[in-house]
């Protein structure tokens, strides 16, 4: 029963970094884009709630891969976890429209 608990939370850390990286790029898009090195573009990101949710979702899968890398052998959590890209572009493509 934990190694199936150990293959859900490496599921759902694939599922929240995903997830995140389409929030987080959203954000993104929506400030300016800047030319040279300054931290003004980068705190009016911490406005956008899609990006604040990002942030929570890239900490809840930091504990899934503590329980899952607890259980199963890293191999295995880290090709589960590499299913994140393919989550990422069917996300994006599907709800947002964008390549």
């Amino acid at each position: 029963m934990d190694i199936y608990f150990a293959v859900l939370a490496a599921i759902g850390c694939s599922l929240c970094n995903g997830i995140a990286a389409v929030l987080q790029k959203i954000s993104a898009d929506r400030v300016e884009t800047i030319n040279r090195l300054h931290f003004a573009p980068i705190l009016k990101l911490f406005k956008h709630a899609h990006y604040i949710v990002g942030i929570a979702l890239d900490l809840l899968a930091g504990v899934f891969i503590l329980i899952a890398t607890h259980k199963l052998p890293l191999f295995l959590v880290q090709s589960i976890i590499a299913t994140s890209v393919v989550v990422t572009a069917l996300i994006e493509r599907i709800f947002i429209g964008q390549r």
